[in-house]
């Protein structure tokens, strides 16, 4: 798009120019077209019969909807009607007793998240009975708060095992079959639901897990299901571990507080591994109920014929002494394929030659295999642990080598350093031998495996504080991660480390929206190292949008979608879709709704195939832009499309303002006083929600003077976007406002590639 006022080229999708704001086409009507009124036409004979039947069957059904819900027998009867129906298709398969006992389980089941919804005010439908499947429930409106969402969840499958138990109880007191066979299926039943897929239970409870909650969450259940296996354990472990890996990680769960996410992990462990134990205990009993008068009988054809099979002819000691060493052979190409390749691996991982800290790892795992193979085994005491000691060896030497064959073809667009990704190799190595630590209940051998992290990381102890400081970020808290971020560079990590880490610090203020003191941890971070790439490019973008430095953030976009050299379509898409954002961003701070409404749109057309993760983003600008052109109800229905998207912490954040924002226009002040409690709640540090939260106060309050929140963010950052916006609103000022469709004399602009 071409601007003929400042002679410059602008990426298309706007309406105004991307320098001097000038109007460059028109703005994009969203009304829809007129409706044509077709001409009326008197009906004929047969479509007023027609008619007249109709509205005949219309008013019957209106009278009896009409009648029931005065009855208030409506809902139920439809849960009976659907209830007998699923009893009759069960009742072919299991007999009557089984039918109606399956069925009431279910029910129980239902009535336990009907209970809960109605403890909530969720409006829902009454339970409906599918033959063959199960029951389901309808909620008239998604639940926002992710709270409520995995309590809903949880309590179907809680009421379910207490039904079970109760089945349980009766038949341990009657020594019936027949209940303990119903207690195993209702066990069953329930755990199956458990699993996190939708539309099952699982899915809902895992609403408020965190990214390390869910890993923490999985292990369990590994570690459980490696002593007591159960198919539906396994199932919600591989369907959990998919989910993890391949789905966007959504900052919803931020809005439930930490205690929250830990007691519904706790209930979800509760019936995961309850369910299961009771199950495999009354598993024979339900066998033998299924499965009565068909027992298996040996015939003597098969123990003649295993009584006829010759010895085994034993082997001679060359024999065996070849068989040794083919195995040793095998065990040391074995270690050799999977430490020699990780130094290769890391240092591609960071994007650097190979350095000492991965070489020495490498090296010293492959000197530990001879020990290993003649040193152990005649060792008197350490002769019992020999066998599991080389097994923990081996799986821990493939796990080290997947998770650097991971790290290097994960396509992060922030690269780890040497220090970290030899770190975690030895952690994920040190994990495949505590496993095999575990299955042997060998207690010195896991000792002896924690030795050689224990020296890693005595050598390295900012990496452990770096840990801390990623997981605090993970769970929101950017407080706490700060001071661990902080802590790791007073531990004088190497340049490299240092750099990282004042790069983690940079993504940090970032969210909080605070440019200046992003801007100087990057430039920190360059001095120390060469971390110019594409993560430090856009962070530098956005700092300087945020700082209002429009000019140089569109120099720095120019660069960027001019690379030195030659890259993948996809991170060509992924570049322009970031400078489109920034583009949409720098728009809505200087008051060109116009222009950021139509860039969402286009965008939104242009990139409908990309990540979930960015066409949330851009439907929330999209909704700020309509919010600043008046047009309210627009506004709330994009966020709701929002509402299933995955959403970081900072746009999570934005989210809220933006419905707070909505709901004072619309003079709901307890919506908008929850929205800011929320807002406060997950990002309390952010300038954008200081902001907010002072604004709004004061307005939908007019008998409050108090304005010291806008106070003091206009006097702690007054080189700040949102510290000059709060200086403006004491002063009075009215918000930015878009340039005439003439504007001044240019300055020099830059130019984009269209």
């Amino acid at each position: 798009m071409f601007c003929p006022f400042c002679q410059k080229n602008n990426l298309p999708g706007g309406v105004r120019c991307a320098y001097c704001g000038a109007l460059i086409s028109a703005p994009p009507t969203d009304s829809p077209p007129p409706q044509s009124i077709s001409p009326t036409t008197t009906p004929s004979l047969l479509q007023r019969r027609r008619g007249g039947i109709v509205g005949l069957l219309a008013v019957l059904v209106l009278k009896l909807k009409s009648f029931l819900a005065l009855l208030k027998f409506g809902k139920v009867l439809a849960t009976l009607t659907s209830m007998l129906l699923f009893i009759a298709a069960d009742t072919r398969l299991f007999g009557w007793k089984f039918g109606v006992g399956i069925g009431l389980c279910i029910l129980i089941h239902e009535l336990g998240h009907v209970f809960v919804n109605w403890r909530k005010g969720l409006k829902q439908s009454a339970p409906v009975f599918i033959p063959f499947v199960g029951a389901v429930i309808f909620l008239k409106k998604f639940p926002e708060d992710p709270t409520i969402q995995s309590e809903s969840g949880a309590g179907g499958p809680a009421a379910g095992m207490l039904a079970a138990l109760f089945c349980l109880l009766i038949g341990w007191l009657t020594h019936s079959p027949f209940w303990l066979a119903l207690a195993n299926v209702g066990f069953l039943i329930n755990l199956f639901n458990l699993i996190p897929f939708p539309p099952l239970d699982g899915s809902h409870i895992f609403t408020v897990f965190s990214p390390g909650l869910w890993k923490g969450v999985l292990i369990i259940i590994l570690l459980w299901a490696l002593k007591m296996p159960s198919p539906y354990l396994w199932m919600i472990l591989i369907v959990g571990f998919f989910r993890r890996t391949s789905e966007a990680v959504n900052a919803r769960y931020l809005l439930a507080p930490p205690l929250v996410r830990l007691r519904m992990a706790a209930i979800f462990l509760v019936l995961c591994l309850g369910m299961s134990y009771a199950a495999s205990l009354t598993l024979q009993t339900r066998q033998a109920y299924f499965h009565a008068g068909h027992q298996p009988v040996a015939t003597t054809a098969s123990a003649t014929a295993s009584a006829s099979r010759p010895n085994p002819v034993p082997f001679t000691p060359e024999q065996k002494a070849t068989i040794r060493h083919f195995v040793q052979g095998a065990l040391f190409a074995f270690t050799l394929l999977c430490w020699l390749p990780i130094p290769f691996l890391i240092a591609k991982a960071a994007n650097m030659r190979w350095q000492p800290p991965s070489l020495l790892p490498a090296f010293g795992a492959i000197a530990v295999l001879p020990l290993l193979l003649f040193g152990v085994p005649h060792i008197a005491p350490l002769h019992s642990i020999a066998l599991p000691l080389l097994l923990a060896y081996l799986l821990g030497s493939l796990f080290a080598f997947v998770c650097a064959l991971r790290a290097t073809f994960s396509h992060s667009r922030t690269p780890k350093t040497v220090w970290t990704l030899t770190a975690n190799t030895a952690l994920w190595a040190t994990a495949g031998a505590l496993l095999v630590a575990y299955l042997f209940n060998s207690l010195p051998l896991g000792f002896i495996v924690l030795i050689p992290v224990a020296l890693l990381l005595v050598r390295a102890p900012w990496l452990i504080s770096q840990w801390i400081a990623l997981c605090f970020a993970n769970a929101g808290d950017y407080g706490r991660a700060h001071a661990w971020f902080s802590k790791a560079l007073a531990q004088t990590p190497p340049r490299a480390d240092e750099a990282f880490l004042h790069r983690r610090l940079a993504r940090i203020y970032l969210a909080l929206e605070q440019g200046e003191t992003t801007l100087k941890h990057l430039q920190q971070a360059d001095s120390l190292a060469s971390l110019q790439g594409e993560v430090n490019m856009s962070y530098y973008i956005h700092a300087l949008i945020l700082q209002e430095r429009y000019l140089e953030a569109l120099d720095l976009c120019e660069s960027f979608l001019l690379p030195t050299k030659p890259l993948s379509r996809a991170v060509l898409v992924r570049r322009y879709a970031d400078v489109q954002y920034v583009l949409i961003a720098s728009a809505l701070q200087r008051g060109w709704y116009d222009n950021a409404l139509a860039r969402s749109n286009y965008c939104l057309h242009e990139y409908k195939n990309a990540s979930s993760l960015i066409t949330s983003l851009f439907l929330l600008h999209k909704a700020e832009a309509l919010l600043g052109l008046g047009r309210y109800e627009e506004a709330e229905e994009t966020l709701k499309a929002i509402r299933t998207l995955p959403q970081t912490p900072t746009h999570l954040a934005h989210k809220l303002c933006l419905g707070a924002r909505i709901a004072a226009q619309k003079h709901d002040r307890a919506t908008m006083l929850q929205a800011l409690h929320r807002m406060q709640t997950l990002l309390p540090e952010s300038l954008r929600v200081r902001y907010w939260v002072g604004r709004l106060q004061c307005e939908t309050n007019p008998h409050s003077t108090d304005k010291t929140a806008l106070e003091a963010l206009a006097h702690d950052f007054p080189q700040e976007y949102w510290g000059r916006r709060a200086l403006d609103t004491l002063q009075g000022k009215s918000e930015p406002a878009p340039p005439p469709s003439t504007p001044p004399p240019t300055a020099p602009a830059f130019d984009f590639v269209t």
